[in-house]
């Protein structure tokens, strides 16, 4: 438990401040390669979660991390056996998931939704941090709005746009034959979502969009979160079961005239303390239920 919280801390640490972090901490960063099927591997540690192929013809990568990281995140495909980057799939735009295309962009093609192109293409303010506009070769080249497939190392790769809930660039990503999809930051795992408001995210459409997830996938489907431990479909029903109550809760506040100040004095979200361990805390979410319902 100790080690799980300490996880989720840094996690909230590393989106509201990486790129502050001296040269010495990155070098400390962990990064382990996990199996998840044949030719499939989780990379993860103190990082988002990354799932790579890695066979004949070539590697993909499913996000791609910190720039910071990229040579921890080369020295584990070398480990796996190849380098040479074909596909990148960014599952949004947050430099945390994106920085490592610059590392790993010459040369590859780069899927995203089309909304997550202008947004590296341009200066942005994020966290309270300017995350400056990414180099051409490490931006999206290949955008999209609706389903994609993509047949590659004897795999059948479903992209799914799944817009508006974290941000308006969401994308969630299956490996057909393996039966494991990358969800980005549609979930925090045992943490309350941080919601890009500013972008696009509404934590109504986050509810609907774990909904569709549970629809579409198979019930035995294994699923890897942008930040936490693996999860199933159950897990996903009652993280959405979570947030409808989280919901409910504030706007009945709001329907009895509360102001946002007010709701959060009140400490509505007292019985959800424990999820509050992440890049959220109880008065970000009501926050976000707040603005989320107003829009």
């Amino acid at each position: 438990m100790n080690s799980d919280r300490k996880i989720r801390n840094l996690i909230a640490f590393l989106l509201a401040g990486a790129s502050l972090w001296p040269a010495l901490a990155w070098a400390q960063q962990q990064i382990v390669a996990t199996p998840l099927a044949s030719q499939l591997y989780l990379l993860h540690g103190y990082t988002p979660n990354v799932i790579v192929s890695v066979g004949p013809e070539g590697v993909l990568l499913c996000d791609a991390s910190y720039e910071q990281l990229g040579d921890k995140l080369t020295a584990e495909l070398m480990k796996l056996g190849e380098t040479k980057v074909k596909y990148i799939i960014n599952t949004h735009w947050h430099f945390d998931h994106t920085g490592g295309n610059k590392v790993f962009g010459r040369g590859a093609v780069i899927i995203a939704h089309e909304n997550v192109r202008p947004y590296l293409s341009t200066d942005q303010l994020l966290l309270g941090q300017v995350q400056k506009a990414y180099p051409e070769h490490a931006v999206p080249n290949l955008t999209l709005t609706g389903p994609l497939k993509i047949y590659f190392n004897d795999e059948t790769i479903k992209i799914i746009p799944l817009i508006g809930g974290h941000s308006n660039g969401d994308l969630i990503v299956y490996f057909e034959k393996a039966n494991v999809l990358h969800i980005g930051d549609i979930v925090f795992t045992d943490m309350l979502p941080f919601i890009d408001l500013e972008r696009g995210g509404n934590v109504l459409r986050l509810v609907e969009n774990i909904r569709k997830i549970i629809d579409l996938m198979p019930a035995d489907v294994k699923i890897i979160p942008g930040h936490g431990r693996e999860c199933n479909i159950e897990y996903l029903r009652n993280y959405q079961a979570m947030l409808e109550a989280t919901v409910k809760v504030v706007r009945a506040e709001m329907d009895k005239g509360k102001s946002l100040e007010e709701i959060k004095t009140a400490g509505v979200l007292k019985d959800w303390t424990k999820w509050a361990v992440g890049p959220a805390n109880c008065d970000d979410w009501i926050g976000a239920i707040y603005q989320s319902i107003k829009k």
